[in-house]
């Protein structure tokens, strides 16, 4: 049972991984970053 319990862990952080390298490649990274900016910009705001 605990081996089961490992290798689906081991599994979901390599999807997770995957997932965040595709996240790269696909250049989203900025797009949340620009969406983060004005999410801080109107809770204090400034936007």
């Amino acid at each position: 049972m605990a081996s089961k319990n490992k290798i689906l862990q081991f599994l979901l952080i390599l999807i997770a991984i995957a997932f965040i390298g595709l996240g790269f490649l696909r250049s989203d990274n900025i797009a949340v970053l620009n969406k983060a900016i004005r999410v801080c910009f109107e809770c204090i705001g400034i936007g």
